[in-house]
This record gives structure tokens, sequence and C-alpha cells, in this order.
């Protein structure tokens, strides 16, 4: 006759080792994803410093002269973006005045964020970096994709301090509603990110892209492509990339729909042409983004996808030379006021 007591402690201690034996693959996990991104921190350090801004750490990046004559460029990254993917344009653009670029909290090489990402938050954060990087405006915003959403809460919240706006393949905030395409991608990319997120936390998926190109890097200057590509494919960078699509229609959408354009902000408009080619709404859309302001310019680059427009050394001149010549036509028009 079996005995009782030990039967079920027998139970317990096999249910007991059934449950450490699930655990201890993901504790593993996560220890190699650490020591991956701090090995990742150590061979390819960002091309910026960090900074501390209100008990958070950003990444930022300060190219060329102060010139109290023309504006300061402030490059906004897209979605999962570290500033790097900015290295064909930043660089050129910094012959003719200051620029700045950075990493959101939670992208990149910047430390976690201190609350949960909003515009109105991730436009607070940029207002603190530029103050400690003393920085002051008039500024010319660049925003590519879903940073495009965010500098218009920038300027909504500066109004005197900011010149210009270039849209690089910018997102609206209606397209989820008006872009059956784009709607219906919506939850299928929320779904990715969250389980990329989570695997990747737990080192899932890692190690086959460790010695790998990042394929949304590639074209960029060959130094720079591995340090893109480290912090695109780090735990860290996806699960700031899930929390900001998660607020991107919860808070962003509203949050911009309601900023304006400041009155005598000048805004142009870059669109990848094959971005057009695959959803001609994301086109119409583009337009209204260029007729936010009078005498909006657009331009489209007919065989630029939305990552090459930044990635590609012969497309990302067309974006320098664009934001250059909004820098040097602010140059000769009158000061405009400062403050918000």
């Amino acid at each position: 006759m079996k005995n009782p007591t030990w039967t079920s402690g027998a139970k317990a201690c096999a249910a007991g080792l059934v449950a450490l034996a699930a655990v201890t693959p993901l504790v593993a996990g996560r220890r190699y994803t650490a020591r991956a991104d701090r090995r990742d921190d150590e061979s390819f350090p960002g091309l910026g410093e960090k900074v501390e801004v209100d008990d958070q750490v950003l990444h930022a990046r300060v190219l060329g002269p102060a010139r109290g004559d023309r504006p300061t460029v402030v490059f906004e990254n897209g979605m999962s973006s570290p500033l790097e993917l900015w290295d064909w344009i930043q660089p050129a653009v910094a012959g003719v005045t200051r620029t700045v670029a950075y990493d959101r909290a939670g992208i990149g090489w910047s430390g976690p964020k201190r609350s949960r990402f909003s515009a109105e938050q991730a436009a607070a954060d940029l207002e603190g970096l530029l103050d400690v990087l003393r920085c002051p405006g008039p500024y010319v915003l660049v925003g590519h994709s879903f940073g495009g959403l965010l500098i218009r809460r920038f300027a909504h919240r500066n109004p005197g301090a900011v010149a210009g706006m270039v849209l690089v393949d910018s997102a609206h905030p209606d397209q989820f509603d008006r872009s059956s395409r784009q709607r219906l991608g919506l939850g299928p990319t929320l779904s990715v990110l969250r389980q990329r997120a989570l695997l990747m936390s737990y080192g899932l998926g890692r190690a086959k892209s460790a010695g790998e190109t990042e394929p949304l890097a590639a074209g960029l200057p060959e130094a720079t492509a591995p340090v893109a590509g480290a912090r695109m494919r780090s735990a860290h960078t996806w699960r700031g990339t899930s929390d900001e699509m998660t607020a991107w229609v919860e808070q962003v959408n509203p949050q911009v729909r309601e900023a304006g354009i400041p009155p005598g902000c000048r805004v142009a408009v870059v669109t990848a042409g094959r971005s057009i080619d695959a959803d001609p709404v994301h086109g119409y859309l583009q337009e209204e983004l260029a007729s936010l302001a009078p005498g909006g310019r657009h331009e489209i680059v007919a065989d630029a996808e939305h990552m090459t427009l930044l990635t590609d050394r012969e497309h990302g001149q067309v974006v320098a030379k664009l934001i250059e010549e909004m820098v040097l036509s602010l140059e000769d028009s009158p000061p405009r006021p400062q403050g918000g």
C-alpha cells in the first residue's frame, strides 16, 4: 500500500522540479541578453555622449558650429531607430549649422523611461536635453516616420522657438483611420512587437542576429552600420519600441491632432516614392502634411524606401540638401520671438 504522505510529497517535488526546469532557461536567457547588450555597449559605443536630463540618461550627438544667424537643427528618430541612422545626414548639415541628434528614453543608448511614453512627455524630455546642452532656439526640427509626429508636439509647446520643420516620410495622426492598409497592419504589428520584446528579453533570437548586419542599418557608413545594428537588436530598444507603439494610438495621435503649426513656421516634406507605391493613401497624407503651412514644400524621392531616405547615401543627400536649404533661407528672415 502506498504511503499517501510520501505520494503527495513526491508529487510536490516533481512539480517543483518541472517549474524549476521551465524557469531556469528563462533566467539564463535574461542573463545572456544582459551580457550580450553589455558586450555590444563596449564593442560598439554610440556616436554621441550620455547626458543626464531630469533623472534620465539620454544619448546625444552635437555636431557643427553654433551660428547666431542660423537655427539649430534637431533630429527626431523614427520608432526603434538610434541616432546613428542619421549618419549620412547629420554630418552634412553640420557643415552649415549646429545640429543635435539624440535617442529617446528607452531607445538606443539612452537609459530607461522615467514615466509612461507620450508625445507630451517626449517633447518635455527634448526641451530638457536642449537646455542641458545649451542649445537655445530657433530650431529647425527634422522628424523621420514616428518622429515626425513628436516634433509637431514640440513645436506646439514651443511656438516661438521653432522656425521650421522637415518631415521625412512622416507618420500622419490620421493614417490608421484613413488608410485601410495601415489599419489592417496595426494589430499584427503591435502583436509582433510585444512578442519580439518578450523573446529578446530572454535571449531568444539574439544569438542568431548577434553576428549579422542589421538589415535596417544596411547602407549606412561602414563604421556606423554595426553601431546602429547593435542597438536595434537590443532587448532595451525592443521594449522601448513596444511601449511607443502602444502609446502611438492611445496617446500620441490625439496629442498631435490638437497641436497646431506655429505662425511663420516653414514646413517641408520629403516622401519615399516606394511608400506611396505600397499605399497610395500615404501619398495623399504626405501632401496634407506639406499644406500644414503656407508655401509648404513637398519632395518625392521616387526610388527611395521608408528607411533608405536615411540609410542610403544618395537618398540621405537629398534629405540633407532640403534641410540645408531651409536653414539658409531662414538666415535672411527676420528674427522670430523666443519662448513658448
